[in-house]
C-alpha cells in the first residue's frame, strides 16, 4: 500500500506535480526575462530558417520542373 502524506499525495504524485509546476514556470516565464540581444538572436535564427526552407523548395522546383512539364507535354499533346 502506498504511503500517503496528510496532503493525500504519494510521492510520485509530488515529483509529477513539481515537474508539470516548473514546466509551466519556465515556458510562461523564460521569455519574459529575456534580453534584447537574446530575442534578436531568435528573431534572426527564425528568418535563416526560412531563407533555407526556401532555398530547398526553389530547388525541389527545379528539378521536379522538367518532370511534370513532361507530363503536360503528352497531355496537351493528345487532344
Amino acid at each position: 500500500m502506498k504511503k500517503e502524506n496528510q496532503n493525500g499525495l504519494t510521492n510520485f504524485k509530488k515529483i509529477v506535480a513539481m515537474g508539470a509546476l516548473a514546466i509551466v514556470g519556465f515556458s510562461t516565464n523564460a521569455m519574459a526575462a529575456d534580453p534584447a540581444w537574446f530575442t534578436d538572436l531568435n528573431t534572426t535564427l527564425a528568418g535563416i530558417l526560412v531563407m533555407v526552407g526556401t532555398v530547398i523548395s526553389a530547388v525541389i522546383a527545379i528539378r521536379l520542373a522538367p518532370i511534370a512539364w513532361d507530363h503536360i507535354k503528352r497531355v496537351i499533346n493528345r487532344a
